[in-house]
């Protein structure tokens, strides 16, 4: 054997040998490994979450893992996605690695805030200046997701008049009643909101007696799944009326000339007041200043002598 056989040999037992063993060589230029995703959306408590953490580059597959800082509470990575939902609101800091079949590795940090759950309530849309005639007033449910029912309370004008509640998102039943200048609605919808985000429950279309600018605040009760969650009292729900012209006055002016006849107060026994008397006809025993043949009623005072003919001392006449 001569000596270039030998060595082209040995070349062949060392290629094969180094393919056995599964090394694997680079080509010289070719991209590395990194992540794709450069940021994380923000999450909020009580809504559900998943993101995808995307890489790109390096030799497939790739694994992540969490390898510093912890996740918001309630959420979880697996492999390349994190997924759940967070409990708590707050700014969390946490570093991902990651790596690929040719155990390349790279790590980076990432931030994910988590926004406190919206507040539900339950408002209406005014007009911004005095309304008359048929006005409808949309109600709009914030942060919706899970409510199964509402309760609300509407201070209306006096002399309001309900024409219609109307169903709008969700499909809610509807009973209502006005009692006492105060709408009482229940709402029930149909189907149950299940991300967050605000709906047009109901709207309420009313009839003003006169121009009016609609105020007031609207007392509710939110239930998810049949347990209240918020609830609003009602305050300050008188509505302010647009100035107009006075009125005028339904008392009957008496005429010209005349005396006002007075009415007793409602309820009190009137005075009894003694009928005129005639001196010519009347015998002189019945003439005021005598001895009365019938007493006197309700503590009534007797009448007045006739003009010329003052009473004599004792009661006599003279």
């Amino acid at each position: 054997m001569t000596l270039s056989n030998f060595r082209g040999g040995l070349a062949a037992v060392l290629v094969v040998t180094l393919a056995g063993c599964g090394t694997q060589t680079t080509t010289p230029g070719a991209d590395v490994l990194r992540f794709l995703t450069a940021s994380l959306p923000a999450a909020t408590a009580g809504d559900e979450y998943r993101q995808d953490i995307n890489l790109t580059s390096g030799t497939r597959p790739y694994s992540v893992r969490l390898v510093k800082g912890s996740l918001p509470a309630g959420l979880r990575q697996a492999d390349r996605t994190i997924t759940g939902t967070p409990t708590t609101a707050g700014t969390f800091t946490f570093t991902l690695e990651a790596s690929d079949a040719n155990l390349s590795v790279v790590d980076k940090d990432f931030t994910l805030i988590v926004t406190p759950a919206p507040s539900r309530k339950l408002e209406w849309t005014l007009p911004p200046t005095a309304v008359s005639g048929d006005v409808s007033i949309p109600f709009v449910l914030r942060a919706a997701k899970n409510v199964t029912s509402v309760r609300a309370a509407i201070p209306l004008p006096a002399g309001a008049i309900v024409i219609s509640v109307t169903p709008r998102d969700l499909k809610p039943l509807l009973v209502w009643r006005l009692r006492a200048g105060i709408l009482r609605v229940d709402a029930a919808p149909s189907q149950v909101q299940s991300k967050s985000g605000d709906v047009t429950l109901f709207t309420v279309t009313v009839r003003l007696p006169a121009s009016i600018r609609l105020s007031g605040v609207v007392g509710y009760e939110v239930r998810v799944s049949g347990k209240p969650t918020t609830t609003a009292a009602m305050v300050a729900a008188t509505p302010q009326a647009a100035p107009a012209s006075p009125t005028p006055s339904t008392t009957p002016a008496s005429p010209a000339g005349s005396t006002p006849t007075a009415v007793p107060p409602a309820g009190s026994t009137p005075t009894a007041v003694p009928p005129a008397v005639d001196p010519t006809t009347t015998p002189p025993s019945e003439i005021p200043g005598s001895a009365p043949t019938t007493p006197a009623q309700n503590g009534a005072l007797p009448a007045a002598p006739p003009d010329g003919q003052p009473a004599a001392p004792g009661g006599q006449n003279p």
